[in-house]
């Protein structure tokens, strides 16, 4: 005997109902896994900017510790050589005892036995470290507020420009520095360090003085360390 109308009808009605119940919890897991997603490369981008700033961190008192090792050898702030890549030459720096290993070099075996590092990736738009001698932060070292007409109180700074928001926050976070403080000043200086420290700018942060911070100027977020107050 032949179904009625009616059973196939109801059939027909039961199958739309479960193919619609098959498409809403698709629609559902969808979303939720898509939720998830983003929740995960939110919390990957938060720990690779942690590791970023760790790296910078560690570099920038590396740098120190170079410079310390060079003056301990006595070599003057003047004959500091940060020479790498054909940039950064110091003329002054005096090869004469060894020629190979220079000991006012900061990345040589005979000087300061660091190698140069490049900014660890997506922390900033790809600039690399800058280093200048035209650039004083007050109150470090001997300069007070006008250290940058002072003639004599500007601090070798290692900078890196154009920094990533998040890494400049998690950068200050470790710094117990609150937030991206805005620069007063004129920010750091482009001219790079090759022996001669000359006034320039000066990189003034409300709540400081601060021997390292990333700081907001002129529309972009900067990090600077000082690597030898003076």
């Amino acid at each position: 005997m032949r179904p009625s109308n009616k059973a196939q009808s109801q059939r027909g009605n039961v199958f739309l109902f479960i193919l619609l119940g098959i498409i809403l919890f698709a629609g559902l897991a969808f979303v939720i896994s898509r939720g998830f997603r983003s929740e995960g490369t939110q919390k990957i981008s938060d720990r690779r900017a942690e590791l970023a700033a760790t790296d910078i961190l560690s570099y920038t008192q590396r740098l120190e510790r170079a410079i310390n090792k060079i003056r301990s050898k006595s070599v003057s702030e003047s004959d500091i050589s940060l020479e790498h890549g054909g940039e950064f030459i110091n003329a002054s720096c005096d090869d004469s005892g060894d020629a190979a290993f220079p000991a006012c070099q900061v990345f040589n075996p005979g000087g300061g036995s660091l190698s140069p590092q490049d900014p660890p990736q997506d922390a900033n738009d790809g600039s690399p470290w800058h280093f200048t001698g035209a650039s004083c932060i007050p109150d470090i070292g001997t300069g007070a507020a006008g250290c940058d007409s002072s003639g004599a109180d500007e601090e070798l700074l290692a900078v890196l420009p154009n920094m990533d928001a998040t890494v400049c926050e998690e950068l200050n976070k470790k710094l117990k520095i609150t937030g991206i403080p805005a620069d007063g000043g004129g920010g750091h200086a482009a001219t790079p360090f090759t022996g001669t420290f000359a006034d320039g700018t000066e990189i003034d942060l409300p709540g400081g003085p601060f021997s390292a911070a990333c700081f907001s100027s002129g529309g972009a977020n900067h990090f600077y360390a000082v690597i030898m107050a003076r």
